[in-house]
């Protein structure tokens, strides 16, 4: 699975690349204005997955690092942000009551 996510964020690089250097040298028409609005729904959808997973992200060291990652990544940083964190056990458990009832 990270051979995946790593291909993904690769893949968003290389877009977010194309975007920035069709802002500086545009493209043939209509592929700059395609691209442009491709780029600015993209920004708008992980806006949004911000807004939505936001929670999932509060325990991160470096919060605005994360925040960035998931800007330019977005569902690939979030899978490995959620991947990464430590399972937790429900309330009142403990791991001594799991090892008693064995």
């Amino acid at each position: 699975m990270k051979v995946v996510l790593q291909v993904g964020k690769a893949l968003a690089l290389l877009f977010w690349g194309a975007v920035l250097v069709n802002l500086s040298e545009p493209f043939a028409q209509p592929f700059a204005g395609l691209l442009q609005l491709a780029g600015a729904l993209l920004v708008g959808l992980h806006l949004l997955q911000l807004v939505l997973f936001g929670a999932c992200l509060r325990g991160a060291p470096r919060l605005w690092l994360a925040r960035l990652q998931v800007l330019l990544f977005g569902a690939f940083q979030l899978f490995d942000a959620y991947e990464a964190q430590p399972a937790v056990m429900p309330v009142g458990a403990s791991a001594l009551e799991g090892v008693q009832h064995a």
